[in-house]
């Protein structure tokens, strides 16, 4: 949660959307709904966020931002605008929609193909099923530019035939699997060779926590955050 408040702390605080300015201490708690952040436009400039109108954001949300947890938000609906930073130039859009007190919510800006933006709403709960003695896990491909890809945790390949934001398109892939609980090495490979792409090393994946793997970035940028490389946020 320390990597949360401090990215949380840059952030412009809004009274009317953000449920933690609304209480005194003699008021009970209203109920929230719970929402993250992520912006993963690799192609997209710095943007400026905006909910129902009202700025998000107090400085530029660049690329790269994940946080590992989530904001408390009013139980309503919202559009959600995304600008470049600074300017009246539209990089991607939501439509109004109704977030609930029962569900978690990731907000993720991304880029397509062709280089341009597309924003989605994705769905944070945990299975139905799931128990107490495994880890649960995602994963999505967010790099512009490279093709089908598989991904492996140690010497298993338990992802194959991955594409660019197949997640947007197919809901299948924003469910979370499970996997046993250990420490993994996990590595994004091309599709059906043995050229590794990303690798991250000893990542710890502890009973009953979700996580989302991402593959992020511009495959030959070296030097700067948009470097080809594996991600990993936490949803629960």
């Amino acid at each position: 949660m320390k990597r949360f408040a401090s990215w949380g702390a840059g952030l412009a605080v809004i009274a009317s959307i953000m449920t933690g300015c609304l209480k005194s201490n003699n008021t009970p708690p209203e109920p929230f709904t719970n929402i993250k952040i992520m912006q993963m436009a690799a192609t997209a400039p710095a943007i400026d966020m905006f909910m129902n109108g009202q700025k998000f954001n107090s400085s530029a949300l660049d690329f790269g931002i994940a946080p590992h947890g989530y904001m408390p938000f009013k139980i309503n609906q919202y559009d959600v605008v995304y600008k470049k930073s600074g300017a009246d130039s539209l990089v991607a859009e939501l439509p109004k929609l109704s977030y609930d007190s029962a569900k978690a919510y990731t907000l993720l800006l991304y880029s397509k193909a062709d280089g341009t933006a597309g924003a989605t709403r994705i769905s944070d709960l945990p299975p139905q099923n799931a128990g107490d003695s495994k880890a649960y896990y995602r994963f999505w491909h967010l790099a512009p530019g490279v093709g089908e890809v598989e991904v492996w945790f140690g010497d298993k390949r338990m992802e194959s035939g991955r594409n660019l934001i197949d997640n947007v398109n197919s809901g299948a892939f924003n469910s979370f699997e499970s996997i046993d609980a250990s420490d993994y090495r996990i590595q994004v490979k091309k599709a059906g060779t043995n050229e590794v792409l990303a690798v991250l090393e000893n990542i710890s994946l502890a009973r009953y926590t979700g996580f989302t793997i991402y593959l992020k970035g511009i495959e030959g940028v070296t030097g700067g955050n948009k470097d080809l490389a594996i991600g990993i946020t936490r949803n629960f």
